[in-house]
């Protein structure tokens, strides 16, 4: 029976996704045990994972031509998620009912989000610039309008993905998914603060 060097265990049929009680510092909680989760949780997740990445490059413990793939592809994804998070709940500051869209194309989403940014200038205080965002967004849909640019190396078609595209540097991305992190996480602040005075003060 095979033994696991680094729990000192037998492998199991279906032994990888469980708790460890001797390091238990370690273990995630997650479905029932965690959140509710949401798109926003999830979108946070992979921002920081992302971000998180880095400065292993940096240290050059990790190649930089290897992990960009990774990094550039929870970036991407973190902002799918956050837009379906937001194309939920910001509706619901104005009574309506909001559903996101089963989509990976970003601008999809991106448009019916931005309508209801724009109807309250409290979205735009501090570091909520939805034209900034907007900036960081479309240069992402340019370079990946279909969420598969980073996923693979090659399209269904068999062409090689980033042909017009020789060199991205890290710490460029890096300063962008910052930015971008600071400003979703602003609005969300921002709605989940409207959404209790509406709800205290009885306009909803």
């Amino acid at each position: 029976m095979h033994i696991n060097p680094i729990t000192k265990r037998p492998y199991f049929h279906n032994d990888l996704f469980r708790g460890d009680p001797d390091r238990w510092h370690l273990n995630a909680c997650v479905g029932h045990n965690g959140g509710p989760y949401d798109y926003r949780t999830y979108g946070d997740g992979y921002l920081r994972a992302a971000i998180a990445i880095i400065p292993s490059i940096e240290s050059r413990n990790n190649p930089v031509d290897v992990m960009i793939y990774p990094i550039a592809y929870c970036f991407r994804h973190a902002i799918e998620l956050y837009l379906k998070h937001f194309s939920e709940t910001l509706p619901r500051l104005w009574g309506e009912v909001g559903m996101a869209k089963p989509t990976h194309k970003l601008l999809d989403n991106w448009s019916a989000v931005k309508s209801y940014l724009v109807r309250d200038s409290e979205f735009q205080r501090g570091n909520g610039s939805v034209e900034q965002f907007e900036k960081i967004l479309k240069d992402l849909v340019q370079i990946d309008p279909s969420g598969e640019i980073f996923r693979f190396p090659v399209s269904r078609q068999g062409m090689l993905h980033l042909e017009d595209t020789s060199v991205i540097n890290v710490l460029i991305l890096r300063s962008a998914m910052l930015e971008a992190h600071d400003i979703l996480e602003t609005w969300a602040r921002t709605a989940d603060a409207m959404y209790e005075y509406k709800v205290d003060y009885g306009e909803l």
